[in-house]
């Protein structure tokens, strides 16, 4: 706990540290200032954010993207997984399959949806998940299954159905493990998701900075990196109270 306290103590001097060099680099008449906007014209574009750029909706669009996809994978898993034999040859094989994206850059997949499907949030939608079930699968791939095998023998020798097996006791733990997989993923899932919206020029945060970056808005581009930093931050966060209340057993 102290150690945490220190860690906060030190990002908040940090922090401090930053804005206190921005405000006096920029709000004074140094050269810097055609680089980087002073905080006053950031503060001031918040309300441009809000009333021209409609930031709400293209905020929830991105949001629902990014945590929907997160939802449907797990309740996805959750309902087929009593069903899989976990140490089949053909699941191992199937759940190879989404690790294959790892070698397919995510952006070409982005740019080969947008080409065929143009300006569909339910394709972003679809994005989102393929990037997700790819990092949940690749996790469910490589678990160190030898932390439930004796749970398994266990209740093998009471004669437990495999179905049963799966559905009470490995999906027990591999939970947790999916929940700590988003959390430490969360930056990854939005990067790829506002990359999408960039690309497609439709809803989100990356129409936002498409339009912003061809008005050669940089304030516009500053108070909204800002604002998307601290909801990812909060995302994170959650996940994290999340996995403690509901999912704290491993």
């Amino acid at each position: 706990m102290l150690d945490l306290r220190s860690n906060y103590k030190l990002y908040l001097l940090l922090f401090a540290l930053i804005i206190t060099l921005w405000i006096i680099l920029t709000e004074y008449p140094f050269t810097i200032n055609n680089i980087i906007p002073s905080p006053t014209l950031v503060y001031l574009s918040f309300y441009d954010l809000i009333s021209e750029y409609h930031f709400f909706i293209n905020i929830l669009s991105s949001l629902t993207t990014v945590y929907g996809s997160m939802l449907i994978c797990f309740i996805i898993l959750k309902v087929k997984f009593p069903f899989l034999l976990i140490d089949s040859k053909p699941l191992k094989v199937i759940l190879q399959l989404p690790s294959l994206f790892k070698f397919i850059p995510g952006i070409v997949i982005a740019v080969l949806l947008i080409y065929w499907f143009d300006k569909l949030f339910v394709i972003k939608l679809f994005y989102a998940i393929i990037i997700t079930s790819a990092i949940t699968f690749n996790k469910i791939l490589l678990m160190n299954k030898s932390k439930f095998s004796h749970y398994i023998d266990s209740v093998k020798s009471l004669g437990v159905s495999d179905f049963n097996i799966n559905r009470r006791v490995i999906w027990k733990f591999v939970e947790p493990e999916i929940i700590n997989e988003y959390k430490s993923r969360n930056l990854y899932i939005w990067s790829s998701v506002i990359v999408f919206e960039f690309i497609d020029n439709y809803e989100g945060i990356g129409f936002i900075l498409r339009r912003a970056l061809a008005y050669n808005d940089l304030s516009m581009i500053i108070s909204l990196s800002i604002i998307t930093a601290f909801v990812i931050f909060l995302g994170d966060k959650l996940i994290y109270l999340l996995k403690n209340k509901f999912y704290f057993w491993n």
